[in-house]
């Protein structure tokens, strides 16, 4: 017998002799920790050499924190407001598309809440009730916050009617139905507007 085979003889000897001293169920928990530690290389590998894996897109209905962030939010009040004024909280819609889109399809809308309409510059607007389940008020005004007119009670889901500004405005206010009556808005009213980035 060499060398080479007598180490062989001698190793198999010893691993024999070592299989015999340790438990079945260290055997096992080593066996679970190799086979463990061998599949995670394995997962670790195939997703380091897999560029083209991608996550799964966030759902429609999460929102995004960015676009959150640019929403934008208006309050509406009177000018010589005291303690017990209501405050409105406004959506704004400030882009062509925000003021196409409005109220409509909404079924509902908090009494103390509304939409505003703001334009870069101080226009004649016209509005209709296209789509807009809602009776609103429409609460036309200036670029230094004075009330032009107010066109109440509008008549919902109707094409035939149109709501138009008595001269030019940079806001305006889409309420529920008779509630600029019920918070005292009128023709010559004053109000503080402050647009806020939330």
């Amino acid at each position: 017998m060499n060398n080479n085979e007598q180490v062989l003889t001698d190793i198999k000897k010893l691993l024999l002799d070592f299989g015999k001293r340790i438990s079945p169920a260290l055997v096992v928990i080593v066996g679970f920790i190799c086979g463990f530690a061998v599949l995670l290389l394995s997962l670790l590998g195939i997703i380091a050499n897999n560029e083209n894996l991608q996550l799964p897109a966030p759902s429609a209905n999460i929102v995004n924190r960015a676009n959150l962030a640019a929403i934008k939010t208006a309050t509406v009040r009177l000018s010589n407001s005291t303690a017990d004024t209501v405050t409105v909280t406004a959506e704004v819609a400030d882009t062509e598309s925000k003021r196409a889109q409005g109220l409509m399809n909404r079924s509902s809308l908090d009494n103390n809440s509304g939409m505003l309409f703001v334009y870069e510059t101080e226009q004649q607007a016209s509005f209709w009730m296209k789509d807009t389940l809602l009776p609103l008020d429409i609460v036309f005004i200036d670029a230094n916050s004075n009330i032009t007119n107010v066109s109440a009670n509008t008549v919902p889901n109707n094409t035939s009617n149109i709501y138009k500004s008595n001269a030019p405005v940079k806001y305006v206010l889409e309420l529920n139905a008779n509630r600029a009556a019920e918070l005292n808005y009128s023709a010559g009213t004053k109000l503080d507007i402050k647009i806020v980035q939330q």
